[in-house]
């Protein structure tokens, strides 16, 4: 019990948000052409009156609060005019007029529509401390192999039972830090809903289809960052004002779910979609904010959509994850081979991270015929970041197959990626989002080098420079020779591109 206490606490106290020693490294000032953001972006944040006595909630108001919030009043509503209400009766007007649906400007929602073939865990305490179980039985084990080793080895190899058993207590707090902070994110999320996917296959192992609304905090939200609370600080769930908050997940059955779709893209300046595809080691709570966060940042107009497959979020599952990578891969064609006949729009992009990347490439190629064969390619961009794909494999079979599939097929690779570099440890060859002397050159594809200005391996969301360049390639359809953000670079008779710094 001695040793527990601690490493649990440990835990506990570890589970702290990318505010302070998990955020992602800066990259300096947001990157040309990226849209201003928070404070962060050099806006001053409104001085706007408190909600009843002084809280700062509610976020949504509805007929009836006027009587006891303070004006002048600045509201957002659905649409995302914004309002002045200088009385109680001009707040009034305006509720009726978008029947209640206005909401305090210091949050922005982004909806997000998903499909996903995990499986749907029930609500309730079991499934909060789930996670914690591993936990338990390392510790447990690391305090049973000390205590054995100590009894049979004698005293002068008594050194060999306390080595030993820190290892073991190692391996065990690393356990208590993921089981914390999985356990506390389903907490979290339990109390804005009762869907909640876990890690496992669907038990059907078909999709299901939804929406998903994430809430931002406007005034406070920094680019390439997504807040969270830290119980460092005190914080065990998250205030709406200052963190990314899942307010929403609701299925949709399928003809529900493609008639909203429709609308949204109906809606958006381009009638354009996106399908974005998480990395390995994410959990679907996780999964919905990044992309909540990238579709924000970069001011994406369209319909975003979040493919989540049964990533069991934990970085030692890598193989896990890998098996389910390629199961998932037929659902998401199915899926992708319905989007543009069922979902109304002109334009669709393909945004891959990871692991992510084996997903959609190979979906991409079972799902949609060559531009050969059906006139034009059915996607605008594809965009492959830090893609976990053997490289050999990558450039002489799949990239060739992209590329006539898509207007433009764009890689984005580092050599500073330690994910991938422990990749190659596991899968023995090099991987497709390495640069450096093996950086994949492939005719019809674009190769953007990030190494001089992301560091890690979540780049693709957590890098100003990467963001501001998928500003100029996603919202203004730019190709590379004319962005704003990129050099050209040469390597024999090849050409690729490198993301410069300030």
């Amino acid at each position: 019990l001695t040793l527990l206490a601690p490493l649990a606490l440990l835990g506990a106290l570890a589970c702290s948000s990318e505010d302070d020693a998990a955020r992602p490294p800066r990259d300096g000032a947001a990157a040309e052409g990226t849209p201003p953001r928070g404070p962060s972006a050099g806006q001053t944040p409104p001085d706007l009156p408190l909600g009843p006595e002084g809280a700062l909630t509610p976020m949504l108001y509805e007929p009836g609060d006027e009587a006891s919030l303070r004006f002048p009043l600045r509201l957002v509503d659905v649409y995302g005019v914004l309002r002045t209400a200088e009385s109680a009766e001009e707040m009034r007007a305006i509720l009726d007029a978008e029947e209640g649906s206005v909401r305090d400007e210091r949050v922005h929602r982004v909806r997000l529509f998903y499909a996903t073939d995990r499986n749907r865990e029930p609500t309730g305490i079991t499934t909060v401390l789930k996670p914690l179980i591993p936990a338990v039985g390392a510790v447990l084990a690391a305090l049973l192999l000390t205590r054995l080793l100590r009894r049979w080895l004698r005293d002068e190899a008594r050194w060999v039972a306390y080595a030993a058993g820190g290892v073991a207590f190692v391996g065990a707090g690393g356990l208590v830090f993921r089981g914390t902070t999985l356990a506390l994110e389903t907490l979290r999320l339990s109390r804005h809903t009762d869907v909640l996917y876990g890690a496992e296959r669907s038990a059907s192992g078909d999709l299901e289809l939804g929406v998903v609304v994430v809430s931002i905090p406007a005034q406070r939200h920094e680019i390439a960052r997504i807040e969270s609370p830290s119980l460092l600080r005190g914080e065990l769930f998250p205030d709406p004002l200052r963190h990314f908050v899942i307010e929403r997940v609701e299925p949709l059955a399928e003809e529900r779910f493609y008639d909203s779709l429709q609308g949204d893209v109906a809606r958006s300046s381009r009638r354009e979609a996106c399908v974005f595809v998480h990395g390995y080691n994410n959990t679907f709570a996780y999964a919905a904010m990044r992309l909540a966060q990238i579709v924000y940042d970069v001011g994406f107009d369209g319909a975003p959509i979040l493919y989540s497959w049964p990533s069991k979020g934990a970085a030692a599952l890598y193989t896990y994850d890998r098996e389910n990578a390629d199961w998932s891969t037929g659902n998401l064609a199915v899926f992708l081979s319905d989007l543009r006949e069922r979902s109304g729009a002109e334009r669709i992009h393909l945004i891959a991270h990871s692991m992510g990347s084996r997903v959609a490439a190979n979906a991409a190629v079972r799902a949609v015929p060559a531009a050969g064969e059906a006139g034009e390619p059915y996607f605008n961009e594809i965009i492959l970041a830090a893609p976990d794909i053997d490289a050999e494999t990558f450039e002489r079979f799949i990239a060739p197959e992209l590329t006539g599939r898509a207007d433009r097929v764009t890689l984005y690779a580092s050599e500073r990626d330690e994910a991938l570099l422990a990749s190659v440890q596991v899968n023995g060859h090099r991987r497709a989002g390495m640069a450096g002397e093996g950086l994949v050159i492939v005719e019809g594809m674009d190769t953007v080098d990030v190494t001089r200005v992301a560091g890690g391996h979540a780049y693709i969301a957590d890098s100003n420079r990467v963001l501001g360049d998928l500003v100029e390639l996603v919202r203004s359809a730019l190709p590379a020779a004319e962005r704003s953000t990129l050099e050209e670079r040469e390597r024999g008779d090849a050409r690729y591109w490198e993301i410069v710094g300030e």
